[in-house]
């Protein structure tokens, strides 16, 4: 991947996030969307058990695909603090 002047995020992420969804792709079949219904701090504790597998990997292939999985669950993880956010704008009095 290359960078330069005016490209956009996704630009600049494309083909790392295209293999992101090919790997939630290929757990969707099994694991579904559990992940909208999960306790949050569930997705948390994963989200810190993938970045201790990137850490831990000593391959720069094994580290690329633990970088998947922590692209995958931050992104669910931000999916659902963003409705809760929502939600808790929505109960918020306005003054």
């Amino acid at each position: 991947m290359t960078g330069g002047g005016g490209a956009t995020f996704m630009g600049f992420f494309k083909e790392v996030l295209r293999e992101a969804e090919l790997v939630y792709q290929t757990h969707e079949p099994e694991k579904g969307d559990s992940w909208r219904t999960c306790d949050i701090q569930f997705l948390e504790d994963k989200l810190a058990d993938e970045v201790r597998e990137v850490q831990n990997a000593t391959l720069v292939d094994g580290k690329f695909k633990e970088i998947l999985d922590v692209i995958n669950i931050a992104l669910m993880l931000g999916v659902r603090l963003d409705k809760e956010r929502q939600e808790e704008w929505r109960r918020t009095p306005v003054r």
